[in-house]
This record gives C-alpha cells, structure tokens and sequence, in this order.
C-alpha cells in the first residue's frame, strides 16, 4: 500500500485544481479520477471571469486554442418555459467560453500531473477508513493511505 500526504477523490476542475494547489505546495498527491468519457457533457460552458481564474490555477494557454470558443452571451430557460438572454459584449469580467469538456479535462489532467500530482484514471473511490496515520482509500485500481482526503 502507497502512502502518499493527499488523495483526491474527483475528476472534475474542482478536484484538478486542489491536486495543483496542494502538489505546488509540496504535498504527494494522487487525484483518482471517474472515467466521464462516456456522459458526452453536450453544452458545457464557463461564465466571464472564468477565464482568469482558469488561468490562476492551471496555467496559460488552456482556453486560447480550439475547440474552445468565446461566448458572447446565453439564452436559458430557468424555472419556466421562457427564454433569457444574457449579453457578455459589455460584461466587466468579459466573456465566457464553450468548452469541449473532454478535451478541457485532458487538459487540467495534464496540468494537475505537470504539478506533480500523480493522476489514476479508474473506477473512482470504492471505501474510505480511517487508520491512525490517516486514511485508507480504495479505488478499483490501487489501495492508498492518506494524511488527507479530498472529495472533489
């Protein structure tokens, strides 16, 4: 069984990030992360200002290429049958974005290993106990022992 200071249970942008904050701090991480590849995530979108933040945590370059695209504005129906136009032409934090969500998470996977995280790509976490050093977590690939445990 590997020891490691963090597992990170989780792999969206929320449980990428944490393995890119706590891997630059130092601490041994390893991100198991769900195979998502076959939910197809038709539609997926960031908001203006996400953009700075995208960039804060995994670097430059991520949202400039294709296929992601700008978005300059959302039509949506919330809680009724009627559309809302939303404009970001004179948003303050600019515009949003269309991503290709799987090419996004290969690209903060890539990201997150470049920290030093080591990623596994599997079923996700199967058990959770606690030890006296930590926690033992088990995925479908590998049994880890924790200091810390993040569910992302």
């Amino acid at each position: 069984m590997s020891r490691v200071d963090v597992v990170v249970a989780g792999s969206g942008p929320a449980g990428s990030a944490a393995a890119v904050v706590l891997a630059r701090a130092g601490a041994s991480v390893h991100l198991l992360a769900t195979d998502r590849s076959r939910h197809g995530w038709a539609g997926e979108s960031l908001p203006p200002g996400a953009e700075a933040l995208i960039e804060a945590v995994f670097g430059n370059g991520i949202l400039t290429e294709p296929p992601h695209v700008r978005a300059y504005g959302v039509r949506g129906a919330w809680g009724s049958a009627d559309l809302v136009d939303t404009d970001f032409m004179s948003h303050p934090l600019g515009d949003g974005w269309h991503l290709d969500r799987a090419v996004f998470d290969r690209q903060i996977f890539a990201a997150a290993a470049a920290a030093g995280a080591v990623i596994a790509h599997g079923p996700g976490v199967t058990g959770v106990e606690r030890t006296p050093w930590g926690w033992q977590v088990q995925s479908g690939m590998a049994s880890l022992e924790a200091r810390w445990v993040v569910d992302a």
